[in-house]
């Protein structure tokens, strides 16, 4: 089944999402932005973990993942849909 028809092409309204550079979020939960329009995203090194279908079913076409030393990473195998994430140190 693919879970993106269940869309029927109405996508939310979200065009970008921006994380302020001293965010203290660490997790993006589970269908956070799923279903929007987004097209790009970079998700900074505060963020430990990406759920599930975070940013899946999104008209995204690139996502970078930049990666915080030290810390420990969970990303699902769904978070970004078909785009595969770039990382950065």
């Amino acid at each position: 089944m693919d879970f993106c028809n269940e869309l029927n092409g109405k996508h939310n309204a979200i065009t970008k999402v921006t994380f302020e550079k001293e965010s203290k979020i660490d997790e993006i939960r589970y269908r956070a932005f799923y279903g929007n329009l987004l097209t790009t995203v970079t998700i900074p090194g505060s963020i430990t973990s990406i759920g599930d279908d975070a940013f899946n079913c999104d008209t995204l076409t690139s996502a970078t993942i930049q990666r915080a030393k030290g810390k420990n990473f969970q990303i699902s195998s769904t978070s970004f849909g078909t785009v595969t994430p770039t990382y950065q140190p």
